[in-house]
């Protein structure tokens, strides 16, 4: 799924995610800003953190942010979400849960600021 992202129209993104890509690209910039203030440091260095020890499914912020809309805006099981993403059905819901939240907060804290 994640190398078809590219590939797809605009009209298949929004289907995916629900979002046009420029406003998930304006997501993405407060998702990636709400990441680093948890966790204290980028999504890179939180990967070559653990490289050591997982093959990585989502490489970048963008990918988890494309995981998580997906998944509510097409409301799969975790294994057939896995399916589509190449991984697990346990490891697609460790991801939803952890991205969601991150998520979650990242509109909380725009709702906050509007």
């Amino acid at each position: 799924m994640l190398d078809y992202i590219n590939k797809m129209s605009e009209r298949q993104f929004k289907a995916c995610t629900g979002y046009s890509r420029e406003e998930f690209n304006s997501l993405l910039k407060d998702f990636t800003e709400t990441f680093q203030e948890e966790y204290g440091f980028s999504y890179e260095m939180y990967l070559e953190r653990l490289q050591k020890d997982i093959n990585v499914k989502l490489p970048n912020l963008f990918s988890c942010l494309f995981f998580v809309l997906y998944k509510y805006k097409n409301d799969l099981t975790y294994d057939a979400q896995g399916l589509v993403f190449s991984m697990s059905g346990s490891t697609a819901c460790e991801n939803f849960k952890r991205y969601s939240g991150l998520l979650e907060k990242t509109l909380k804290k725009k709702q906050s600021i509007s």
